[in-house]
């Protein structure tokens, strides 16, 4: 069991995205309950400083809940190794990722979320979701194994280890805010289950409105006119 925050007046945990506070790394304001949109630190909605529930507006009080882990420990020097010298990733990001989470001992990581929640449901755990970004990266796998079930392709080819399309390269584009999970997690994933590993993860800063980071949750976007 870990340490969950909950919503008295809601009567519900509060994961993620129903929490709001201030991130315990870089001390930014409105940050939500995983990870600091500011600095990119990841952590557990139990460890924002002055937390309110997005759902009632109230302070959490704190329970303790069923979670399940992964162990990242394990594959720290490979992750280190591989995100200094495999080309995936740019220097800056490199060199950020050392200073912020690869200088120290990986944190188990917390893959699960009780309900409510979006996403899937685990099974034989009722009540109980997969967090998003240990599922979500799995439908680049889904999509592909899609692609090639309708066009008569091995999925081995292009996603294992030893692929046999020797031109197959896997790029990701994403903003800076998911960096943790597309240069350590979804790594870390892929090298565990013997999978290719990304040819190079493209971090992209954000498009601001007013200074502020283009977000629909937050309502700072402009609406194209149609």
């Amino acid at each position: 069991d870990v340490e969950q925050l909950f919503d008295e007046q809601a009567g519900v945990f509060l994961a993620d995205r129903f929490v709001k506070g201030t991130c315990p790394k870089c001390g930014a304001g409105d940050q939500y309950g995983d990870s600091c949109e500011r600095c990119g630190a990841a952590y557990t909605p139990a460890d924002l400083v002055d937390p309110v529930s997005t759902l009632s507006g109230t302070r959490p009080t704190v329970r303790s809940a069923p979670h399940l882990f992964v162990r990242l420990e394990p594959l720290h020097a490979f992750l280190a190794e591989w995100t200094r010298s495999s080309g995936a990733v740019d220097g800056p990001i490199a060199n950020y990722l050392a200073g912020h989470f690869l200088g120290e001992p990986l944190r188990d990581w917390d893959v699960s979320r009780p309900a409510p929640y979006f996403g899937f449901e685990i099974p034989d755990a009722p009540g109980h979701f997969w967090y998003v970004w240990f599922d979500a990266p799995i439908g680049y796998l889904a999509a592909t194994a899609e692609w090639c079930a309708a066009h008569g392709e091995s999925f081995a080819d292009w996603w294992g280890r030893e692929r046999v399309q020797p031109t197959a390269e896997i790029h990701h584009f994403i903003g800076k805010d998911i960096t943790y999970f597309h240069t350590l997690f979804w790594p870390a994933m892929l090298e565990a289950t013997g999978l290719a590993l990304p040819t190079r993860v493209h971090v992209h800063g954000f498009l601001t409105v007013n200074g502020q980071k283009m977000s629909k949750s937050r309502g700072t976007f402009l609406r194209a006119r149609t």
